[in-house]
């Protein structure tokens, strides 16, 4: 069905030809645009279905085929296209026939356009006569007058960047003429290399998977097709919450744990009440963190709840769920996915976590099933001990050396069996005394 589709679609072009008039230009010198146009049976421009690849030729063995920059022109016609223009430039004298092979990707089909085009002078004689008769010549004059130069025609795709999968990224081109000037009427044809395309200067898109992908953009204007690539390395979220204070004077922080810099313009946080989404060109450097202030954002984060952080197309990217009280100064960490209370640390990496009294009383009555001794070694652990881990009683009495039991030693038991040996056998002797055996 599909290549019956395309052979159909196909058969729709029945030529190639010129659209411009043939040309006279010097030897060396750049000729002006040469278009050639695909058609239908009755002469009218018609797009193609399907890519076209391009031969070039000229009868001339020093001829070149050039575009608008002095490049070799491209032998790609998009699909979609009707027209390729392109411009030629040879260093010998003569009339030579200019060869364009136009064949279909998909169908196979192809046709040729060909135009004659004069390099250098080619007049008659006759033509040289009666040149010369004419009473005015303006000036003296040793040959033909220069053709104007071509335009120039640059475009660019933008610089090559770092996206994170899932999440849109914008796509910028630009085009402008010989003098820098914006040039009107300009198409803009994206190619993302996953298999999707869009139309326009300024587009959206997002990757759906990790991958390096190459973004080619085609600009046509005037007859004339220009390429421009860019290269894009998807890689996974690596941008996640990483501690909240919960309360009207409270915030959020991001990390950004990858070695990339990532564009968060219109990323999105909510407080599952608002979302505040990011401005254009916000930017997160490698392995840093960001704090998003109440004062900023509007958010206001329940004491218990939880954060969301949203891609630009409004998909979850990820969720920090918390809950337990606060005390002074403290705020809810995520460590390896989980929330634990620690003292605030807007801004940087350190996490201590929840303090316990300093100089302990040592009347004081210990948790049960615990020694005073451990109450004291505990209470008297610094804040950079606790740094990452939530101390506690409990992990201080693992920390410490089991108390001794001489029951599970072999003495014991060796011991024992003696000593009942011992008090069996005078047993014996007092009984046998007696005469009761």
């Amino acid at each position: 069905m599909f290549f019956a589709a395309v052979a159909y679609a196909a058969s729709n072009i029945a030529a190639f030809n010129f659209i411009t008039e043939p040309q006279t230009i010097n030897p060396g010198e750049f000729s002006g645009s040469l278009t050639i146009q695909s058609q239908d049976a009755s002469g009218e421009k018609v797009n193609t279905a399907e890519t076209i690849d391009l031969e070039f030729s000229s009868a001339s063995p020093t001829g070149e085929f050039l575009n608008s920059s002095g490049n070799p022109v491209s032998a790609v016609m998009s699909k979609g296209t009707a027209n390729r223009t392109f411009y030629y430039r040879d260093s010998a004298s003569g009339v030579f026939a200019l060869n364009v092979k136009a064949t279909g990707r998909e169908s196979g089909e192809s046709w040729t356009a060909t135009q004659n085009i004069t390099v250098g002078q080619a007049q008659s004689e006759s033509q040289t006569s009666s040149s010369s008769e004419e009473t005015y010549s303006g000036s003296e004059s040793s040959g033909s007058v220069p053709l104007p130069p071509a335009p120039q025609i640059k475009i660019y795709a933008g610089e090559n960047r770092v996206a994170v999968a899932g999440a849109e990224a914008k796509f910028e081109g630009t085009a402008t003429g010989f003098k820098g000037e914006p040039l009107a009427n300009a198409d803009f044809l994206w190619n993302f290399g996953d298999g999707s395309i869009a139309r326009g200067k300024t587009v959206f898109h997002a990757f759906i998977y990790p991958g390096e992908y190459s973004v080619d953009l085609n600009v046509s204007v005037g007859g004339a097709s220009i390429l421009d690539r860019a290269e894009v390395l998807v890689i996974p979220n690596a941008v996640s919450i990483s501690e909240v204070k919960p309360g009207e004077e409270g915030w959020i922080e991001l990390l950004n744990n990858s070695k990339w810099v990532l564009d968060l313009s219109r990323w999105g946080l909510s407080d599952s009440e608002l979302i505040f989404y990011f401005p254009e060109n916000t930017k997160i450097l490698p392995l840093a963190r960001v704090v998003i202030s109440k004062s900023v954002s509007g958010l206001v984060f329940p004491v218990n709840g939880m954060a969301s952080f949203f891609y630009p197309n409004a998909s979850r990217a990820s969720i920090f769920s918390y809950f337990g009280g606060l005390g002074a100064g403290e705020s809810f960490h995520n460590i390896r996915g989980e929330a634990r209370v620690g003292l605030e640390s807007p801004g940087t990496e350190r996490f201590v976590a929840r303090s316990v009294p300093a100089n302990p009383v040592l009347s004081a009555p210990a948790p049960s099933g615990q020694s005073p001794a451990l109450a004291i070694l505990a209470s008297n652990k610094s804040a950079e001990e606790k740094e990452d881990i939530d101390y506690n009683l409990a992990s201080a009495g693992d920390g410490l050396p089991e108390t001794a039991d001489f029951s599970d030693q072999p003495v014991f038991w060796f011991l024992s069996a003696l000593g009942l040996g011992v008090v069996s056998a005078g047993g014996y002797l007092f009984i046998k005394r007696k005469g009761f055996l």
